[in-house]
């Protein structure tokens, strides 16, 4: 009988235990998906914004430096096509919404020929 009973006791406290580290779990849990909710999302800017008065500054005909001077570096440079530059703006809102700006020049000689930044302003 008292071996029956310790049996008895001894199933008591380790249910007690698994059932005491359950709740624990639990609550973490419960927690953890609350704190998650209350993160505050930043918004991400990736490359320059360039401005339409930017773009009016530059002129056909006006070389690397001065381009650069008005518009800033490129976003990219092809290594492979020096001569086309890439203008690349990245905006990732609070609720995760991409929003991307693109647009590029190109150069001969090292003279700007070409003007594509219509789609950047769109």
């Amino acid at each position: 009988m008292l071996i029956r009973k310790n049996n008895q006791e001894n199933k008591r406290v380790i249910s007690r235990q698994f059932y005491d580290k359950m709740g624990a779990l639990v609550g973490i849990l419960a927690l953890t998906i609350i704190l998650t909710g209350c993160i505050q999302r930043q918004e991400i800017k990736q490359g320059r914004i360039i401005t339409q008065e930017e773009v009016s500054e530059v002129e056909l005909g006006m070389n690397k430096l001065q381009v650069e001077y008005i518009l800033g570096s490129p976003s990219i440079i092809n290594p492979l096509e020096q001569e086309r530059w890439e203008y690349v703006y990245i905006l990732r809102n609070t609720k995760g919404k991409i929003t991307t700006r693109k647009g590029f020049l190109i150069f001969a000689e090292n003279k700007l020929v070409r003007i594509e930044l219509d789609d950047y302003f769109k």
